[in-house]
């Protein structure tokens, strides 16, 4: 998985969309809903594809993946081994992100660690931004209690792009508290 990988394939759901569109004269675009790392894709999607894209609601986005790993997670040896190795093992929980004491063996279960394979980190470095430039309008949604990516992220991207609404709600990285704001906002946003 890495994050070209995951734009060919929404390429190719437009590519698909849009050709069962063509005899019935319709425009598509997408409206994306994406959380965390899929915030992160469908913001760097729009900004590839901007004709594609209608309108886009981040929750929690992962901007700035590469400086978030490098400043929290890693150092210069762990990227030396992932890199020599291909995998890293990743625990992700309400408190954070860790990485396992073995940092290179494997978990006893899904549930314990996911693999991340070193393509992930390469392509994300090497091949995105960190803070897509989209021309659409968005809304994000960032709790003020997330340990997993820091809403000054957010707070980041905004202030770079004015048109954005960022709404900041009293929650971790998660957000499950706050599903009746999500909802809400959703509503209203892509019923405008």
């Amino acid at each position: 998985m890495s994050i070209s990988n995951s734009i060919n394939e929404l390429h190719k759901l437009y590519d698909k969309s849009n050709q069962s569109n063509l005899s019935k004269k319709l425009e598509f675009k997408f409206r994306f809903i994406g959380s965390s790392l899929g915030g992160l894709i469908a913001a760097r999607y729009a900004e590839l594809y901007p004709e594609r894209v209608d309108k886009l609601i981040l929750l929690a986005p992962a901007f700035e993946i590469v400086k978030l790993w490098d400043d929290l997670l890693l150092n210069k040896e762990t990227i030396e081994n992932w890199k020599n190795q291909n995998i890293l093992y990743f625990k992700m929980g309400r408190g954070g992100h860790e990485l396992d004491e073995g940092q290179f063996s494997a978990f006893k279960s899904f549930e314990d660690g996911i693999k991340i394979e070193f393509l992930f980190y390469k392509d994300a470095l090497e091949n995105h931004t960190e803070f897509p430039k989209t021309k659409c309008p968005i809304t994000i949604i960032h709790g003020d209690e997330d340990t997993q990516v820091p809403v000054s992220s957010s707070q980041k991207y905004c202030e770079e792009n004015k048109d954005v609404k960022l709404i900041i709600v009293k929650d971790d990285h998660g957000l499950s508290q706050s599903i009746p704001e999500i909802e809400n906002q959703i509503s209203t946003f892509f019923n405008n």
